[in-house]
């Protein structure tokens, strides 16, 4: 498959409306592409690939990590300072 820049969201994707990752647009992403060969299955709509260097276009297995909705955000608020880590609450 052949991936180009979709200047919207800054995803590396392809069209192929068939393909069992293809959005309702049928686009897939190469990044959730990249994560399922990686793990011999195809993603499941509650899995999200998250950039480990916050670089959309760097889809290199080694800067994907695979999540959820509710862990990609903590990720994203621990990145922007939004959140701590660790909360102990007595």
């Amino acid at each position: 498959m052949e991936f180009k820049l979709d200047k919207g969201v800054g995803y590396m994707y392809c069209y192929n409306p068939s393909h069992p990752l293809a959005n309702k647009a049928g686009k897939v992403y190469e990044h959730r592409y990249v994560m399922s060969k990686h793990l011999g299955r195809w993603l499941t709509t509650d899995e999200v690939v998250h950039h480990k260097d916050k670089d959309r276009t760097n889809n290199v297995v080694s800067n994907l990590e695979l999540t959820n909705a509710k862990e990609h955000a903590v990720i994203h608020a621990i990145e922007n300072g939004t959140v701590y880590e660790d909360r102990n609450c007595e």
